[in-house]
């Protein structure tokens, strides 16, 4: 794999979510395309309108919409529908921005995520609707200022989905990021037309990957009931979580049956199958499927043996900056991480992958950074494999109240475990400044 596939790789062993309508309900078919219509590029495309036992009128009404029931996905015998949220190359998942979306990755058990140092994870269970064809889904609303990533095989309106195949290929390689082109999905989800009634949109974001951190789990039998969350439809709620500032949307998330990939633990309390658990309430996963080799690249800023190595002390002579990456962005990220005046980008980087142990510490050095945008910083780190290292590889310069914050950080480290070694002792880098 090569190291720009390391950056796309990650985004998609992500969780992943979806939408809804059915055979006889209705949705507007005057003046737009009908719904067996396929490019001309993809014309051994089939109807999975088989699959099809929701609808969506709930949101749209008497909105004009078109369910995409194309089988999008060459995935099992018979093909897969939209819904299904699979994913079969990194180049799937198309970078959109200037919206407010729906964070359903961590949705699905009754109980919470584990709390990562003194950041709570908020309750977000998929609970199934009689039939079992959708799932309401409680996920986390995520403002507009962050990019987001919506996989091109599970987009739910046909014709945008029509729109953004013809603009960005099948595969979406011709879009952002791995192309150049803004993905007409995107234009779809920010101007409020993706699915009709809809107050936003359940996509994926890298918004709260810092202080939730990803835990793989993997659900083989092709026999497991999941919610397909990617585009679905949501509603605000004007509830938050009591032991959070997140706000919380409720999403319409229709289900499919087959293998999947989750971003939290499977455990004995949390199964596969959480119909299994009386406590889980008839809840399932929001999860999505990719046959992607998750073994083929690391994952930067995983704190211990999870994530990718630090910068080697010759780093100079042996890494270069990607084509496709700006500095100047990255460092621009790095210094609007600011919190009452410390840059949380560096603290974070100096602490997060050297002493994964400590996890209060990490946590208070990493503490709002989910606030704002790292995805060039996080770009950068897929594509050279090194964790903590983008300021340091593009040479950014953190404040003198941030520099003090990592001398100090640095020095408790050492304090708590003798063996640490931080990055300064190993490369040279992110030493701060010992106040005066």
């Amino acid at each position: 794999m090569t190291t720009k596939s390391k950056w796309y790789h990650w985004v998609m062993v992500v969780a992943v979510f979806c939408v809804l309508d059915t055979p006889g309900h209705a949705y507007n078919t005057e003046g737009g395309r009908p719904h067996d219509t396929v490019p001309k590029f993809s014309a051994s495309y089939t109807s999975c309108q088989e699959f099809q036992n929701f609808n969506f009128d709930e949101f749209t009404e008497n909105k004009r919409f078109h369910l995409n029931t194309l089988c999008t996905t060459p995935y099992q015998n018979p093909d897969t529908p939209a819904w299904a949220d699979i994913i079969k190359a990194p180049e799937n998942f198309v970078e959109c921005n200037g919206a407010t979306i729906a964070l359903c990755y961590y949705s699905g058990p009754v109980t919470p995520a584990n709390a990562v140092g003194e950041i709570s994870v908020p309750a977000t269970p998929c609970v199934l609707r009689p039939g079992e064809d959708i799932a309401d889904c409680t996920c986390i609303e995520i403002p507009a200022g962050m990019p987001y990533l919506v996989d091109i095989n599970a987009i739910l309106n046909l014709d945008v989905y029509l729109d953004t195949v013809n603009e960005c290929g099948l595969s979406g390689r011709n879009c952002l990021p791995a192309g150049t082109k803004e993905a007409p999905v995107c234009k779809a989800i920010r101007e409020g037309k993706l699915i009709p009634g809809a107050d936003l949109i359940s996509t994926f974001s890298f918004a709260l990957e810092r202080e939730i951190p990803i835990v793989q789990g993997e659900c083989t039998d092709e026999n497991y009931l999941y919610a397909g969350c990617m585009t679905a439809p949501c509603k605000r709620t004007e509830t938050y979580d009591p032991d959070s500032a997140f706000p919380l949307v409720q999403c319409a998330c229709p289900t499919f049956t087959g293998p999947f990939q989750v971003g939290r633990s499977i455990t004995s309390n949390t199964p596969c199958d959480l119909r299994q658990v009386p406590s889980q309430d008839n809840t399932v996963w929001s999860a999505a499927y990719t046959d992607i080799d998750p073994q083929a690249a690391c994952d930067p800023d995983r704190p211990g043996d999870d994530g990718c190595p630090i910068l080697p002390p010759n780093y100079k002579e042996t890494v270069t900056i990607p084509y496709d990456v700006d500095c100047r962005k990255v460092c621009s990220e790095y210094k609007q991480s600011n919190q009452n005046g410390i840059q949380v980008g560096f603290t974070c980087d100096a602490t997060l992958c050297t002493d994964p142990s400590n996890r209060a510490l990490w946590a208070e050095a990493c503490k709002g950074l989910g606030k704002h945008s790292t995805s060039e910083i996080l770009k950068l780190e897929y594509e050279v494999g090194y964790s903590c290292a983008a300021s340091q590889i593009c040479g950014c310069e953190p404040n003198k109240k941030t520099n003090e914050e990592i001398w100090r950080l640095n020095e408790a480290q050492k304090k708590l475990d003798p063996d640490v070694v931080t990055q300064c002792e190993y490369n040279g880098t992110l030493c701060g400044t010992e106040p005066l």
